[in-house]
């Protein structure tokens, strides 16, 4: 060794040293050498954060003063990666070997445990049914690695009645399968508090029970985060899952869009201290009952809000809500205004999900239309309702109004596009303009014409001797029906006329007629629908069970259908005005018997008018009390109801021939 070279060995180690020193956190002198290099590590401040990470491997005495982190694994000893060693399920053993009662206070941390198998938990925790008795005193509960669960059993009654237990924390878990996983997994845990699934997107299956009761009876839970949760499906699936959570005084809800199955969400928030819920991208739920008594006996709740809801919502369902707010006193809820005609005449609807003074609101996505017009002749109509007071709400969508002026004979036919969320606009109806003449003439005078503009019926002038006028201010191109009615010496007559911006006259003939007593006829076959002879048809007859049997005068038989809202048709060759409908039903218990029915007639089978919806009561043989004025060849009865079962179908009325 040189000397020049152990110099330059000596100037690469304090080179090294003020390296070090300065990732310490010490001062550097401007010049960098031995005699600085004592005042230079002087300087390093105390209370650095320690920084590196090393890993234990093996019993002794390590010194980890320079490091952040350490990943512990001792070969030979206990580990206590969940949280929990051997000694706390057998009890803790003193220095002399003593075994002693279980640790309190435990808290269990499942660190690393991504995906639990089939019944692995399933009551391992539980108080009263613990397969390791005497582990009572779980003080929380964490899952922070958690992704999937199987398909069966997982946490089943895992943590049932840890009555001191405050937390239970699933941050990563995403799907569930619904099938028990989490059934009353934590119920009757009586001091927790605090709950999250703050990942959870989809509890789905065509089972059942997921998280049947899962969280009943938890009295002081405060915190719940279902923020992400999309999709729920099956039988039962949250089915009292936070029934009597009464400190639960809010839950978002706004990332569920679908709810499937019967009675999916049944009882969910029974008995809590929710103030209001909103349901914000919620635009599927199809099942029966999927919401039945979801909010019941929660006292405080006031407001419930539905903004995405269609009518395409339901599928085939209804009264999906039912008992929803049985308990619940002076709730309003908000449905977005494009649905009112597709639920206002739900029962649950109607009796206010069975809550006491609740109110129900069309009010979402609605834009207002206030009318200028003579308020003493001029009617309005939108969405083939007439406007009341000239003020109305609609939803924001491009739409048609009719506008109809009796002093002038007019109607108007116009449009509203671009209406936006919200919005107020003012229109002022002109019946002013030029006017086009639209005329039936026909060979009878003194009888009844009607035309039909964009779905509103008016009756037509008789202006002159057997002609029926009506003036029309509109777009060309637009379809007007008219119906004459011949009475009892005339035929009937209907059609269409398409505007084309003239004057136009459709000529009628009437032939005679003559009044007689219906006689249904005893059917063989279910017959062909539209042709010159009675005939039936149904669109959800189970198969073995056909329409024709509810009308074969043999009463032995059954007409049995099966769907929630079933339609069954009958033709006339000759039209009839229906006054009277009379249902005999099947066995003796009125389980089969619907309660509730639409009536509807046609004369193409394809165009349907509405002749009443009807409510009665649900007794063996029914009356539906119809006094329909209109001659149909087609009629219809919708039946809501999910099976019927029918023995046979009385039909009283006139014919016209």
């Amino acid at each position: 060794m040189t000397i020049a070279s152990e110099i330059q060995r000596i100037k690469n180690n304090i080179a090294k040293a003020y390296t070090k020193c300065s990732s310490k956190g010490a001062t550097l002198p401007v010049t960098q050498n031995c005699a600085n290099l004592e005042s230079c590590i002087n300087s390093i401040p105390t209370g650095i954060t320690p920084t590196g990470t090393i890993s234990i491997t093996g019993n002794g005495t390590i010194d980890v003063t320079n490091y952040a982190q350490a990943s512990v694994n001792v070969s030979g000893g206990q580990s206590t990666k969940y949280g929990a060693t051997v000694d706390t399920f057998l009890g803790d053993i003193d220095s002399n070997g003593a075994l002693q009662m279980p640790r309190s206070g435990l808290y269990l941390t499942f660190n690393g445990v991504k995906s639990i198998g089939d019944s692995v938990l399933t009551y391992r925790f539980c108080v009263y049914n613990s397969g390791i008795y005497g582990i009572y005193n779980v003080m929380g509960v964490s899952f922070p690695d958690l992704e999937t669960v199987s398909s069966y059993n997982t946490l089943e009654r895992t943590f049932y009645g840890q009555d001191n237990l405050r937390e239970a924390l699933f941050p990563k878990l995403v799907n569930v399968p619904n099938t028990n996983n989490f059934r009353e997994a934590f119920a009757y845990c009586t001091d927790l508090e605090k709950v999250t699934f703050s990942s959870l997107r989809n509890v789905t299956g065509s089972s059942g029970y997921g998280f049947y009761r899962a969280f009943f009876c938890c009295s002081k839970m405060h915190t719940l985060d279902l923020s992400k949760l999309t999709n729920v499906g099956g039988s039962q699936t949250f089915y009292d899952a936070f029934g009597i959570c009464s400190a639960l005084k809010s839950v978002d809800l706004s990332s569920l869009t679908s709810v499937t199955g019967s009675s999916a969400m049944s009882s969910m928030f029974e008995r809590c201290g929710l103030i209001e819920v909103n349901f914000e991208s919620l635009s599927t739920i199809t099942g029966s009952s999927a919401m039945s008594s979801m909010f019941s006996e929660c006292t405080s709740l006031e407001n419930l809000w539905f903004p995405s809801l269609t009518p395409n919502s339901f599928g085939s369902y209804t009264n999906q809500f039912n008992y929803m707010l049985s308990g619940v006193t002076g709730c309003t809820v908000h449905f977005p205004i494009k649905i009112k005609n597709t639920i206002q005449n739900w029962s649950d609807v109607t009796n206010g999900f069975r809550g006491t003074n609740t109110v129900i609101l069309f009010d979402l996505k609605a834009a207002t239309l206030n009318f200028t017009c003579n308020p003493n002749t001029t009617q309005i109509y939108v969405d083939n309702e007439l406007v009341e007071n000239n003020t109305v709400d609609v939803p924001a969508e491009d739409m048609n109004y009719v506008a109809y002026d009796s002093s002038s004979n007019t109607v108007l036919l116009n449009s509203i596009t671009n209406l936006s969320d919200d919005e107020t606009r003012n229109i002022s109806v002109n019946l002013t303009q030029n006017k086009k003449k639209i005329t039936i003439s026909t060979n009878a005078s003194g009888i009844n014409v009607y035309f039909t503009v964009d779905g509103i019926t008016f009756n037509a002038l008789e202006e002159s001797s057997k002609n029926y006028t009506i003036n029309y201010i509109g777009d060309t191109g637009q379809n007007i029906l008219y119906f004459v009615d011949g009475g009892n010496n005339y035929s009937d007559a209907d059609g269409i006329i398409t505007t084309n911006g003239n004057n136009q006259t459709q000529s009628v003939s009437l032939s005679s007629a003559t009044i007689s007593n219906f006689s249904r006829p005893n059917l063989t076959a279910n017959g062909t629908m539209g042709g010159n002879s009675f005939a039936v048809s149904c669109d959800s007859a189970v198969s073995g069970y056909s329409p024709y049997t509810a009308v074969n005068g043999n009463t032995d038989y059954l007409w049995m259908v099966n769907n929630t809202d079933s339609i069954c048709k009958y033709t006339f060759y000759n039209p009839i005005p229906l006054k009277v409908s009379q249902i005999v039903n099947y066995y003796t218990s009125t389980t089969y018997s619907a309660a509730n029915f639409i009536i509807e007639g046609s004369n193409d089978n394809q165009n349907w008018t509405e002749i009443g919806t009807y409510t009665v009561t649900k007794t063996l043989t029914q009356t539906i009390p119809v006094n329909s004025t209109r001659y149909y060849k087609y009629h219809r009865i919708t039946y809501k109801n999910s099976t019927i079962r029918l023995k046979d179908l009385g039909i009283t009325a006139t014919q016209k021939g």
